[in-house]
């Protein structure tokens, strides 16, 4: 990837993943989530790595949108035992697993909740077999299934029998009357929105390292954001998260959202020493984000824009509708925009993410974080179009991308929802290529050639200044007093300026330290002394003016 002109460097997404579900057979393959006819968030993941060219680590190849993958490392330091027998022996097996904290997380979300998180699957391995109520349970994947994820033979990993944890009724918080209890399977029934989020064996070291993440992207960019939020290494970010997070609240769990990733971003970038105080998220997954709006539903200082099929025809169905708009202090900082059933590109989803994009350039915003849903795409399985659905296309995502980077503000993308395995990796490439041809369209100099660019520069000032007569500066390597070189600036400079009077003082090719004057000028000012090229200036002459500042966006 050649670096853009004049010192300037080509648009780079730096990609942030965490290692704590890497296992013996791949990532999340030692996970235990149970099966699911849509969700699989470890294989996405890898199918993104992989439409990103960044399945074998490192640097994206030639071909690609320019990306870095960079994979932060959860401790290992949680110690499991395994009992199994083969034949007539008893093996015990000690594991050492990946141990983090989820503290990160208590920036937007409640400490009993997140401690929920952090110990419930303990708590309900922990719990007799006898004791753990049936309706709790989710099966494990099939012994044959179970087989083929674990070279060893064993059923289930570490944790055998042991079924995923749901609810098996769900709480009317409202009542005055109710609270979460004290035993898991109160906490569980309190906490959980729906039967589609479980808990499992891998779910709490996978969050903790979501949470790393976050914390790792917030360090990057309090180092590399410098003078005022301008982006030096032309660098954005993308949180490749396990979990999506936009429908999880303050204290819950759902649509397969445990922690609000953005959520805790905002929020973490606000308390940094970056100072933040206006942030936006724009949410594109096909559903609304409603956990992530009723996080910052009175909060000024966050916009929260999302554009989302009909909640009156889908998922999360009571929260996302237009009139949703925030209230107290944070009122009109909310800005949901449901599509009618069938939206395409051309018919409402274009028009809808430009009023989002306006919005968030109103509100002035520092930082725009992207909850990238890529659900919303065409041939995506969870949709209900029989009373909603939305079908864009790879090439309306590249169209995304595009205006994305036009907002020309520091960019962090998080990974929400997104379920045609197939797809994801091509849909997130075609939307960071966007990306790259929209910064160089907000930014045409990214990419030219240093002659192009002083070129361009100067036919700009010719058109703005006619009288000044500019002419270039020669390019380096040149002779002094090249004569092909002082012919093509005579014949630029008779394009757009007046012929200027030879002197007999000012020898062919000599430059004045001010701009040139035509003799009208000269006879209707003061008379200024004569400098001789071959004698040192003075050094009232030689003083220059300070140079003015270039007034730069962020990207370099």
């Amino acid at each position: 990837h050649a670096r853009g002109a004049m010192g300037g460097k080509p648009p780079l997404a730096r990609v942030y993943v965490h290692d704590a579900d890497l296992g013996d057979g791949g990532v999340g393959a030692d996970a235990g989530m149970p099966s699911d006819d849509f969700n699989d968030p470890y294989a996405r993941k890898q199918a993104i790595l992989r439409g990103l060219g960044l399945d074998a680590g490192g640097r994206a190849p030639e071909g690609y949108p320019n990306a870095q993958l960079v994979t932060v490392p959860v401790p290992r330091t949680r110690v499991e035992a395994s009992l199994f027998v083969r034949g007539d022996r008893v093996f015990v097996e000690l594991e050492y697993l990946p141990h983090g904290d989820m503290d990160a997380a208590l920036a937007v979300h409640g400490g009993a909740y997140v401690r929920y998180l952090a110990t419930a699957w303990d708590r309900w391995c922990r719990t007799p077999p006898e004791n753990r109520c049936r309706f709790f349970r989710r099966p494990l994947a099939t012994e044959s299934e179970s087989r083929r994820n674990d070279k060893r033979g064993r059923v289930g990993g570490w944790s055998a029998g042991v079924p995923a944890l749901v609810p098996s009724n769900f709480v009317n918080r409202s009542d005055k009357n109710t609270r979460p209890g004290s035993d898991v399977h109160a906490e569980t029934c309190w906490y959980h929105t729906d039967g589609d989020t479980p808990v499992f064996k891998g779910l709490a070291p996978s969050l903790a390292g979501d949470m790393r993440v976050v914390e790792s992207i917030v360090a990057a960019m309090e180092t590399e954001l410098r003078r005022g939020l301008q982006n030096d290494e032309n660098v954005y970010y993308y949180a490749l998260m396990s979990h999506p997070g936009h429908h999880a609240g303050f204290a819950s769990a759902g649509g397969y959202c445990y922690l609000n990733n953005a959520a805790v971003l905002a929020r973490s970038l606000s308390s940094s020493s970056l100072s933040l105080t206006r942030l936006a998220i724009l949410d594109v997954d096909y559903h609304a984000g409603n956990g992530t709006a009723s996080l910052f539903y009175d909060d000024p200082d966050v916009l929260v824009c999302s554009i989302h099929g009909d909640p009156n025809g889908d998922y999360p169905w009571n929260a996302g509708y237009a009139d949703d708009t925030g209230c107290g202090r944070g009122q009109g900082k909310t800005k949901n925009v449901p599509l009618p059933r069938g939206a395409t590109w051309e018919n409402g989803y274009e028009a809808a993410l430009q009023a989002c994009l306006l919005k968030i350039e109103k509100h002035d915003a520092q930082v725009l974080i992207v909850s990238l849903g890529i659900d919303a795409h065409e041939d995506d399985p969870v949709q209900e179009r029989a009373s909603a659905g939305i079908a864009l296309t790879l090439e309306d995502y590249e169209k995304m991308g595009r205006l994305i980077a036009k907002a020309r503000a520091p960019t962090v993308f998080t990974q929400e929802g997104g379920y045609n395995l197939e797809k994801a990796g091509a849909i997130v490439r075609t939307v960071f290529a966007g990306m790259e041809a929209g910064f160089r369209q907000a930014d045409p100099e990214r990419g030219a050639s240093a002659a192009s660019i002083e070129r361009d520069v100067l036919e700009d000032l010719k058109r703005s200044f006619p009288h000044r007569g500019y002419s270039g500066a020669k390019s380096p390597g040149a002779p002094e007093d090249s004569e092909s070189s002082e012919s093509s600036s005579e014949s630029e400079e008779d394009a757009d300026t007046p012929v200027r009077a030879e002197t007999p003082s000012s020898p062919r090719g000599a430059k004045s330290p001010k701009s040139p004057r035509t003799p009208r000028e000269a006879a209707a000012s003061p008379k200024s002394p004569e400098i001789d090229a071959n004698k040192a200036p003075t050094p009232a002459q030689a003083k220059k003016e300070p140079e003015k500042k270039k007034k730069r966006g962020w990207f370099g």
